[in-house]
């Protein structure tokens, strides 16, 4: 079954800085900030607001560079991927990346709104995940301090050679749904990329993502009958 990890985020551009990693590779690192709309079980919106890094590599990246500034609303559509690495005191970390195969400005009139810290938020703005992949361990429902029920778990991704692993949560109705799963089934899900921010034991302020799901439905290979025919001609 083939694994992917994919998103599309639109955002307001606030951050866009070019730099040259190993053997001079063009890196454009671009910041979207949007909010979206979620519907909620009784009918009402939850706004939510998000900031997320995109990563463009290679030769389009320098070119894109030219073509973007601070302030213009964007699109871009590309892969997630775990990206591991050991800090300076020898912790070895991983954070979740967006790696963009696409990036294109919107045209229009589209609204904007500004936080108490000055960042522009796209109003309008998108934030979508797919996920196939692999449940890495055993679903199990919680509750939460206001009496929702959620799970989380984990999502192994087989791409490009390389496994990459994720984060999920879930909420409500799905969340019971997605308790009926096993470890091992292979799934797809869809949801957006969620900030978190948190202090570690050390006091030290931390920031990580997870997808928090919207849908999810577990799958099984279907696997092709034999064909008599061609069994005796063989």
């Amino acid at each position: 079954m083939h694994h992917e990890a994919r998103i599309t985020l639109a955002g307001t551009i606030n951050k866009l800085e070019l730099e040259y990693g190993a053997r001079q590779t063009p890196i454009l690192d671009i910041r979207l900030d949007g909010q979206i709309h979620n519907p909620t079980e009784n009918g009402k919106n939850i706004t939510r607001s998000y900031h997320h890094h995109v990563r463009v590599i290679g030769n389009y990246a320098a070119s894109l560079y030219t073509a973007l500034k601070e302030g213009q609303p964007a699109l871009a559509h590309g892969r997630l991927e775990q990206f591991r690495y050991t800090t300076k005191d020898g912790e070895d970390r991983s954070r979740t990346r967006i790696i963009a195969e696409g990036v294109s400005l919107l045209t229009g009139d589209e609204p904007t709104t500004r936080t108490d810290t000055g960042r522009t938020l796209l109003q309008r703005g998108r934030n979508q995940v797919t996920i196939v992949g692999t449940l890495t361990h055993q679903p199990e429902l919680k509750t939460a301090k206001n009496g929702d029920t959620y799970l989380q778990t984990g999502v192994a991704v087989d791409e490009y050679g390389n496994t990459h692993y994720f984060n999920i949560t879930a909420w409500r109705e799905l969340a019971q749904r997605l308790a009926q799963a096993n470890k091992g089934d292979s799934i797809h899900l869809t949801g957006q990329l969620v900030n978190h921010t948190w202090k570690d034991q050390d006091g030290n302020t931390r920031h990580t993502v997870s997808i928090e799901a919207c849908e999810a439905h577990t799958l099984k290979y279907a696997r092709p009958k034999p064909n008599p025919k061609m069994a005796k001609a063989a």
